[in-house]
């Protein structure tokens, strides 16, 4: 049961528009800034959205490290393509135009894409792929950051947490979207357990001993001093029993009927002597499950994917 004060979301926004500007950043980019925010809090992702207001934007701005102010310098520009320096101004000011370029240009072009130098933290990258879906398009983002994972069996930060983000228009009521890092748990989410005072599964980050670390206060402190790193996405996860979790869900019956391919259609062989429907000759050969025709060369069925053996009946 959910025991947190309850915010409207309508005040929230008043407030990071309000406090944005407070720190110098301009009335419209500010108004970007707090949608990128409160979006992430939206879907759910809270190690991304409010939670990240004060520590990754405020104290950088105050450091000096972030400017309020994004002044943009196009460094190139062509029909398709599109490079932007933001010199660290909001990286969620500069993605925003990034996006409504690219989106006018794979308009006129069928497909764009675009880099940014000397940019920041832009927020959940799934906020700038989603943009191209509402324009009926797919996108794809990226983006780098600072070493804080493990290699597979390593026990050092040697790799960031790179996002590889895209989402697809689908004809459901929602599109696909795959908005995730290449670790199996982010910082933000270390910072919002530990401010819940929850900690997260065994298997997620790892201490130079290549012992599993659990404690939330303890890992952020590692994180900083450089004694732990995060995990990969895939090992890390298997670690946690998460491939436990799929597989059972896989199993489930209820998915099963709903997901699951079609069965091919039963293959009935031809009478002794009689070649199917359509037969070449020697030149042809006939799937053992569907019954489709192939060229003789063909190593699969391109009506069910079986394996062909050459065979041609």
């Amino acid at each position: 049961m959910e025991t947190r004060p309850y915010v409207p979301w309508d005040l929230m926004e008043r407030f990071l528009v309000d406090a944005f500007e407070g720190y110098g950043v301009p009335e419209a980019d500010a108004r970007i800034c707090a949608d990128v925010l409160l979006e992430s809090d939206r879907r759910g992702i809270e190690s991304h959205g409010c939670n990240r207001f004060k520590p990754i934007y405020i104290d950088r701005i105050v450091k000096g490290t972030l400017r309020p102010v994004t002044e943009i310098e196009v460094l190139r520009d062509t029909p398709t393509t599109l490079v932007y320096d933001a010199h660290d101004g909001m990286g969620m000011v500069a993605s925003h135009h990034m996006m409504e370029a690219l989106i006018e240009k794979a308009r006129k072009y069928g497909m764009a894409g675009g880099a940014i130098r000397n940019s920041t933290h832009y927020g959940i990258a799934g906020y700038w792929t989603s943009m191209a879906v509402n324009a009926g398009m797919i996108g794809l983002t990226g983006t780098n950051a600072r070493p804080s994972i493990a290699p597979t069996f390593g026990v050092e930060n040697m790799m960031g947490t790179n996002p590889l983000t895209w989402a697809i228009p689908t004809d459901e009521d929602f599109p696909f979207s795959l908005d995730c890092a290449t670790s199996a748990i982010q910082r933000g989410k270390i910072e919002y357990y530990a401010r819940e005072g929850k900690d997260p599964p065994a298997g997620m980050v790892i201490a130079h001993d290549g012992s599993y670390m659990t404690d939330s206060q303890e890992i952020l402190k590692a994180l900083v001093d450089g004694s732990a790193a995060l995990t990969p996405l895939v090992a890390g996860l298997a670690q946690a029993g998460f491939y436990d979790e799929i597989q059972h869900c896989l199993a489930d019956p209820a998915y099963s009927a709903r997901y699951a391919p079609p069965a091919p259609p039963a293959y009935i062989p031809p009478a002794a002597g009689q070649q199917p429907q359509g037969s070449a000759g020697a030149n042809v050969q006939y799937c053992p499950i569907c019954g489709q025709a192939a060229p003789k060369s063909a190593r699969f069925c391109n009506n069910c994917g079986t394996k062909l053996d050459g065979s041609t009946l």
